[in-house]
């Protein structure tokens, strides 16, 4: 690996980390400091946080070759997909604090500030600043974009077809952009391209496999680390989000999950979890079973603990 793409993997975690320090910060920012002045200047910091992240991973994907992608953890871990979970979190929440202070801002522009998106008169549209997702074509990357472009774009009420389907096409690269190539850009033609899409790429099986793989092949901790913890709670709760989202019934995988995730604990960490199953467990029970909510409350305190105890 030459020293190059170690810098960019080594700037790619630094700034996820900084997006995921940003989000704790603010959700921890005193009411009186939340105006809307000091809420567009972190949505400005945020988009250009993640303008850099987008063009960062662009960098490492054409740097590589698809077949060497397994070898590196940036993908294995599916850093990507965290980091568009995280900021889609934390930009939501800036937003909707903002509609607070700006509540007549979407009656005047005609369509949903949330998203970013106003209209005027007639057939003149202000195109969005948004950071759309990108799609080339691999399985892998197909359910991310599915959930963020049907969320961002297709359930907007406030776009038309032509719109939507102009959107989606400035979205697509290689594969997936020669799969749409001889649709004209019309309003009769993007429920039939969306509609090609989602057969082609919706394969159940081959995105829950991905899934899978990439939950069971989390690394385990050596040693006690705030960030290692995180990252191991993060991982697991989009693994079981995305499907959840593929319609994967997970209700009774609690004691599945538990075993996984706490096998995959540093020594101490798992011996204070034994310590908090005997407190949570009912007088006199012998068949008790922690669920898995209650091992997430168990990591968030814990890295927590260890981010008080360790030194700046």
């Amino acid at each position: 690996m030459s020293e190059k793409l170690k810098f960019e993997l080594r700037k790619q975690d630094d700034l996820f980390d900084r997006l995921k320090k940003a989000l704790t910060n603010y959700k921890k920012s005193p009411k009186e400091r939340i105006t809307a002045t000091y809420i567009e200047t972190k949505l400005e910091a945020l988009e250009k946080l993640c303008e850099t992240f987008f063009e960062g991973h662009n960098e490492i994907a054409a740097a590589i070759e698809r077949s060497d992608k397994s070898k590196l953890v940036y993908f294995e871990d599916d850093v990507y997909s965290q980091f568009e979970d995280v900021y889609s979190e934390y930009k939501t929440k800036l937003k909707d604090d903002l509609s607070a202070f700006k509540p007549t801002r979407e009656s005047s522009s005609g369509s949903s500030y949330a998203t970013g998106y106003s209209e005027t008169s007639g057939c003149e549209v202000k195109l969005p600043q948004i950071h759309l997702p990108k799609f080339s074509g691999g399985y892998e990357e197909w359910q991310t974009f599915h959930d963020m472009f049907d969320s961002l774009i297709n359930k907007n009420i406030s776009l038309s077809a032509v719109q939507k389907l102009h959107y989606l096409k400035s979205c697509f690269s290689g594969e997936a952009e020669n799969l749409l190539r001889n649709l004209s850009t019309i309003e009769s033609n993007y429920s039939e391209a969306w509609r090609q899409l989602t057969r082609r790429y919706s394969n159940k099986r081959y995105n829950s496999n991905e899934i899978m793989k990439r939950l069971f092949a989390q690394k385990s901790i050596t040693n006690q680390s705030a960030t290692a913890i995180k990252q191991l709670l993060d991982t697991t709760s989009s693994c079981l989000k995305s499907l959840e989202n593929l319609n994967v019934n997970i209700s009774s995988w609690d004691v599945i999950i538990n075993y996984l995730i706490v096998s995959k604990l540093d020594l101490e960490s798992r011996k204070l979890w034994e310590l908090e199953v005997n407190r949570l467990e009912p007088e006199d029970s012998v068949d008790y079973l922690p669920t898995w909510s209650e091992l997430k409350k168990y990591l968030e305190t814990r890295f927590r603990t260890l981010e008080m105890l360790e030194p700046s």
